[in-house]
């Protein structure tokens, strides 16, 4: 931890003496926090979220945000995550894995392996040494073929050959396996951030050395925790949609919904509150409003174009009456002509004989 400046004053604005060894408050502090955080587990057993409005008991602003959730009746329980700085990697994977799990989804699974396939080779690409990364890639490799080994087996009571547990729980509640698999989740979102620089390139503080130096320090690095930016990159590089609702302190409304991937119906849901993430479990009857919304964009979308196709047609029949009168009008017009020429003649030709007629009358 940084030590604090020479002119630092406390409290009574007197100077800290040197030659004082009395450890800083925030140093003490510190201890305690990382001591308490490694009692916890890695992932804890499934919560109401009626509990949550304990915790929130002295807080009206999240109190009220937790009770507009409980009332949508959409989920009614969370699971913890260790608030190590790794909580937003192992709430991902834990619920990925957990949904392909219990909805035997190998449309899910297939998606995500087919882009982790390829990982390695476009991580290599941006100059990363493939002896440094590779152990991590081929394990999270061996964690997809786990799930498809299992899909396949069509049994619950699978056991994994690895006996690195046998449900998605017992694999990512255990800290050796599950660290190899949150590292390898970190380099995905480093690795789209890198393939999108252009992209996200903009909202990259200033403060931290440049596009690079922000993916080691504050994506790559074991225990960074996670902001939106890291949050839409993993979701993204994986095709996985997932829904995040926000507990904010923030005076009106909430919580706020974050769709990873816009207009995609999200595969299961977190929940984040100040500097954490936990897994949010679904109701059987949930409904995911992002899809009706959708739905109803694209009924409205139709509508409007129903609506403008019939327009354009009355109008093109409007312009063909109107060319057809057009038309008629010319063609009376030349007919009059026609016939005004034609009555102009027959007058020439009746003066004409009539003129032979004077004529013949005169011959002897």
């Amino acid at each position: 931890m940084a030590a604090l400046p020479e002119d630092y004053k406390g409290d009574d604005g007197d100077e800290k003496k040197k030659g004082d060894d009395e450890p800083l408050m925030a140093d003490g502090d510190m201890d305690k926090i990382m001591a308490e955080i490694e009692k916890q587990p890695l992932v804890s057993e499934k919560k109401a979220l009626d509990v949550l409005l304990k915790e929130f008991k002295d807080h009206d602003n999240f109190t009220r945000q937790m009770n507009a959730l409980i009332s949508e009746n959409n989920h009614s329980n969370y699971r913890q995550m260790r608030r190590d700085g790794n909580c937003f990697y192992r709430a991902f994977l834990l619920g990925l894995f957990e949904t392909i799990e219990a909805n035997r989804d190998i449309q899910l699974l297939t998606r995500v392996s087919e882009n982790v396939m390829t990982s390695l080779h476009r991580c290599l690409k941006f100059g990363f040494e493939s002896f440094t990364i590779e152990d991590f890639y081929y394990a999270f490799m061996d964690e997809l073929q786990f799930y498809q080994r299992k899909l396949e087996s069509g049994s619950d009571e699978y056991k994994a050959q690895d006996r690195m547990g046998n449900t998605a729980i017992e694999r990512m509640a255990n800290s050796s396996h599950a660290n190899y698999l949150i590292f390898w989740a970190r380099m995905l979102a480093s690795l789209h951030l890198r393939e999108n620089e252009k992209e996200f390139e903009h909202f990259i503080p200033q403060d931290k050395g440049g596009f690079t130096n922000y993916l080691r320090s504050d994506v790559e690095a074991l225990k960074a925790e996670a902001d939106h930016l890291q949050t839409v990159a993993l979701s993204r590089s994986v095709d996985v949609p997932i829904t995040i609702y926000c507990l904010e302190n923030i005076q009106k409304g909430g919580p706020q919904k974050v769709h990873t991937i816009e207009n995609k119906k999200s595969s299961y849901d977190l929940l984040f509150r100040p500097g954490h993430y936990d897994v949010l479990y679904r109701n059987s009857d949930y409904n995911d409003k992002i899809e009706d919304e959708s739905k109803s964009n694209t009924d409205n979308n139709n509508n409007t174009e129903s609506k403008e196709q019939e327009a354009n047609k009355e109008q093109t029949d409007k312009d063909k009456t109107k060319e057809k009168d057009d038309n008629t009008d010319v063609t009376m017009k030349d007919n009059n002509d026609n016939n005004n020429d034609k009555k102009t003649t027959d007058d020439s030709n009746t003066n004409n004989n009539n003129n032979g007629n004077d004529t013949i009358n005169t011959l002897p």
